[in-house]
């Protein structure tokens, strides 16, 4: 398997497991998507993009989500607490969030809970 054959898998799983969180929190608070759209500043469009896993979104993006279910970005990224593969993000490791076959990568050093 070729490294952007990786990267691309690592995303489209980090897609799905954003886009399944999402709706989750969304459902969990009661939230429509338009609320949550005017909650986030972002376009409906969007949200929903988001919710397939269709979307690319930026850490601004995250940020924003992040906020209007009033959690850390590290939270919003990490699987529930129901057993999911992987399990929560660790908050005294790094973690790796992405890298690039020319080896950029970015690396969650520190979190909070929201």
């Amino acid at each position: 398997m070729t490294d952007t054959m990786m990267v691309a898998e690592t995303e489209q799983q980090l897609g799905s497991v954003l886009a399944s969180r999402i709706q989750n929190l969304r459902h969990e608070q009661m939230l429509s998507l338009d609320a949550l759209a005017k909650r986030t500043g972002l376009s409906k469009g969007t949200v929903v993009a988001l919710e397939k896993g269709t979307a690319n979104p930026s850490i601004g993006v995250l940020c924003r989500l992040a906020a209007a279910f009033s959690l850390s970005v590290s939270d919003l990224l990490s699987y529930p607490a129901n057993g999911a593969p992987g399990g929560p993000i660790e908050r005294t490791t790094s973690k790796t969030l992405w890298t690039s076959p020319k080896g950029s990568q970015a690396q969650l050093q520190v979190s909070t809970s929201g």
